[in-house]
Order: structure tokens, then C-alpha cells, then sequence
């Protein structure tokens, strides 16, 4: 078997949305400068464009990140949480809305495994409610774990919160599989949610 298709896929949603940011914030020049920056392999594989259909290596989507970041960010990984937070925005107001359930907490992470698997092939994410207005969401078994695609999923889960009409949310990770931990463990903290 090749090595592609023993890797670890990320559907071009994903990729797709992220593409859409950088055109969106930093211009039709913006995405240019970022193939430019990204390894060759990464860039052959990008070159026609992003299918959403489709699925990509994640080593492609987390060099796509990382080279976001670089160009247009602190190279902190912080603009990858705040694609994610668009990536929510723009999924739960479009394909996905039909998940919409206003100001419930624990319906939207509940509802966050059943779009992970979507577009990810790799890893189990399962949530579990810490009571009102909290959860514990967990990422076992993600075959290729890395820094950015944890900034990228803490962004998501806070955009999509705020998406669905939860304010005052707070989302941090507790463990993190790339730092040698048993899985990615995110809390996530809402002020003002109805029970689940």
C-alpha cells in the first residue's frame, strides 16, 4: 500500500475553508504568497485547487496551517485558532445547519463528534457533559497529532459556541496528544447556556 493511502485524511472542506480565509483577510494575492511558502510536496498537491469532496493527506492540511501562520500570523499558531473559529462560522451557517440548536452547550458538543468524523479519517472524539453549561470533549487515537491542528479544533469549538448563540465560552486543552499525552482532552465553559 502507498504511503498516501496509509496516511492519515482530512476532507477539502477543511482545507477549502481555510483557503477562503486567507483570500477573505489578506487579499486574492494572500493565498499566492502562501503557496509560495509551503513545502513542495504540500504545494503539488494543492495546485489545482482544493475539492471539497475530496480527501488530503493531514501532513499537507498542517503544513497549509503552519504556513498560514508564518506568513500571515506570529508563527504561534494562534491565526490556526482563529481559522478554525471562521471554519465553524462559515460550516455551521452553511452545510451543517441544520445541527443549529440555540444556546445549548451541550447540544453543540454533543453534535461536534458526529461532524468530526466527517472529515477526518483518523481518531474518536467523544464528548461527556461536566454539568451545566460545561463538557469535556476528548480526541483518542489521532494518528498524526499536531500543535496547529489543536489550536485549529480549540478555534472551532469556540466559533462554534458563538454560532450557536453561546456566549461567554472558554475553551482550553487540558492534554494534548502531540505533547505525549494519552489523548486531546478540551474543556469547554459556558456562562450562559441552557441545560443539555
Amino acid at each position: 500500500m502507498k504511503e498516501f493511502e496509509m496516511a492519515v485524511h482530512v476532507k477539502g472542506l477543511v482545507l477549502k475553508s481555510r483557503v477562503e480565509y486567507v483570500q477573505k483577510s489578506f487579499g486574492a494575492g494572500g493565498w499566492d504568497r502562501v503557496m509560495a511558502a509551503l513545502a513542495p510536496e504540500a504545494r503539488a498537491a494543492l495546485k489545482d485547487g482544493v475539492l471539497v469532496s475530496s480527501w488530503y493527506p493531514i501532513s499537507v492540511y498542517v503544513k497549509m496551517l503552519c504556513s498560514i501562520d508564518q506568513t500571515f500570523g506570529k508563527g504561534d499558531l494562534a491565526l490556526c485558532r482563529e481559522m478554525g473559529r471562521y471554519a465553524a462560522q462559515v460550516a455551521l451557517s452553511g452545510v451543517h445547519k441544520s445541527f443549529y440548536r440555540e444556546k445549548d452547550v451541550q447540544f453543540v458538543n454533543r453534535m461536534t463528534p458526529v461532524i468530526w468524523k466527517q472529515y477526518y479519517d483518523s481518531g474518536e472524539m467523544t464528548t461527556e457533559s461536566a454539568g451545566r453549561g460545561r463538557a469535556i470533549i476528548r480526541i483518542r487515537g489521532f494518528a498524526e497529532p499536531h500543535p496547529a491542528l489543536c489550536q485549529a479544533t480549540l478555534g472551532w469549538l469556540e466559533g462554534a459556541n458563538k454560532t450557536w448563540g453561546i456566549e461567554g465560552v472558554k475553551v482550553e486543552e487540558v492534554t494534548c496528544q502531540a505533547d505525549g499525552q494519552e489523548c486531546c482532552t478540551f474543556a469547554v465553559t459556558s456562562s450562559n447556556s441552557r441545560e443539555g
